[in-house]
């Protein structure tokens, strides 16, 4: 028979095992009955917080190493009200409860969670598309052929098997990170099948649209978003965590719901934004971003470009998603930059990943990724590119770094490139360049 353990229990029992470890239970620690209470609010969080996490738990592949996230957790609480505590200890006491009941809790779960009890990302979906159904670089090759004017969304491509994803794709990070900068954030939420007369956003009155949830919600808003359509364009401001792979029944939140889906694009501009498993499809792009904005397990499908971000914008952190599109897939451009992607398969008919006109920082990790042109490049002095580890495919070139000024005829004084460690699936790399800042090294050709 199989066992399951709801998301509210797990906290519950982290929350008394983390306080009988450290002794919050016990004799004072600070030098005032307050200070003690604050550090046992905010330690029993951050395990509360670890142990809901399916990431945490090592359920889920590609994620930051467990004892990283928990360690940070508990010494952030440490140092910002300077608790007198033994991280290691409470640490190694939480270990120890997860290690007795991890296998229960990595297998499929009801995952029940009310309100009350949210206090970070609580969401998670099915795969957008399971491996044995995705489309192969091949097939993603033969469409972008049969499309040579660049408006059709080619077919998904599985993720590929990451073990470990960089701490910036973690999402309990990003959320402490949220509520750091921003403060304790209104929950709201949203089901398209609600009625929006006498909607205020509560799990008994969900509002019917994300646009509206936006509008009234702030200026700090978790936004949980309920499977379905969205015919709409929300503006996500600063401050925004929202996330699909719910559903709302009764009064209670449950996991493991498909993404809702948005036909329509996505304009997120500020800090402190994550948007989490959403599948959005847009004529023309799916997202557009400017700002510290996360996007993690979403589909991203353009008519011609998943993502961009432009004149003088910083780009987005892109975690564990799909992006389709029929010309690019995601660029940074006119003086713009970082475009980060690990864990992610991308597929754009002319390019998959780029930075154009001035740009710099593109990071691609552990991703696969396939362009009819390019299925990575630069152009016009765009500098600072750092591919490891991927799968790359193009029937042109794998990586194509452009050696050329900028539009005011400035040559950068180094092109600062690393392509290491590879797989090509087609494509041509470029040469080494010493002098210019370009290292090729360790690829190999399938």
């Amino acid at each position: 028979m199989t066992t399951t353990i709801s998301r509210v229990a797990i906290g519950h029992f982290g929350s008394v095992l983390l306080a009988a470890s450290i002794g919050l239970n016990g004799p004072a620690l600070d030098a005032s009955a307050a200070a003690t209470s604050a550090c046992s609010t905010c330690n029993a969080k951050a395990v509360k917080r670890f142990l809901r996490s399916k990431a945490g738990l090592d359920c889920r592949p590609g994620t930051g190493d467990p004892n990283e996230r928990l360690h940070r957790a508990v010494t952030r609480c440490a140092k910002r009200l300077q608790c007198t505590v033994t991280v290691e200890a409470a640490v190694a006491a939480v270990h120890d409860f997860v290690d007795s009941l991890e296998a229960r809790i990595c297998e499929p779960e009801t995952g029940d969670v009310a309100p009350s009890d949210i206090h970070g990302p609580v969401g998670h979906s099915p795969a957008a598309v399971e491996p044995n159904g995705a489309a192969s670089l091949g097939v993603v090759a033969a469409f972008c052929a049969a499309h040579p004017a660049h408006d059709a969304v080619p077919p998904l491509m599985a993720l590929p098997e990451v073990s470990r994803l960089p701490d910036w794709c973690d999402e309990d990070d990003a959320y402490q990170e949220f509520v750091d900068t921003c403060g304790q954030p209104r929950i709201a939420f949203v089901s398209q099948a609600a009625d929006p007369a006498g909607a205020d956003g509560s799990i008994q009155a969900p509002f019917s649209s994300i646009t509206v949830a936006l509008q009234a919600c702030g200026p700090v808003c978790h936004l949980l978003v309920g499977p379905g359509l969205y015919t709409e364009s929300p503006g996500v401001p600063s401050c925004t965590f929202i996330e699909g792979g719910v559903s709302i029944q009764g009064d209670i939140v449950v996991p493991g719901a498909p993404r809702p889906r948005i036909e329509g694009s996505i304009s997120a501009s500020g800090s402190s934004i994550t948007l989490a498993r959403l599948d959005v499809q847009d004529t023309y792009g799916a997202l557009h971003s400017a700002g510290d904005i996360l996007v993690s397990d979403a589909v991203l499908r353009g008519g011609y470009e998943g993502g961009s971000s432009a004149w003088q914008a910083q780009g987005p952190r892109i975690c564990r998603s799909h992006i389709a599109a029929g010309y690019g897939g995601a660029d940074v451009a006119w003086h713009s930059s970082r475009l980060w992607v690990a864990g992610s398969a991308v597929a754009g008919c002319y390019e998959g990943l780029a930075l154009s006109w001035g740009s710099r920082d593109l990071r691609v990790l552990d991703s696969v990724v396939y362009g009819g042109y390019q299925a990575i490049g630069t152009s016009w002095g765009s500098v600072t590119v750092d591919v490891r580890g991927s799968r790359l495919a193009s029937e042109h070139a794998a990586v194509d770094i452009h050696i050329a000024p900028d539009e005011d005829d400035v040559f950068p004084v180094t092109f600062d490139v690393r392509v290491v460690g590879n797989s090509i699936a087609s494509g041509t790399l470029p040469e080494s360049d010493p002098d210019l800042g370009i290292v090729v090294r360790d690829n190999h050709h399938e």
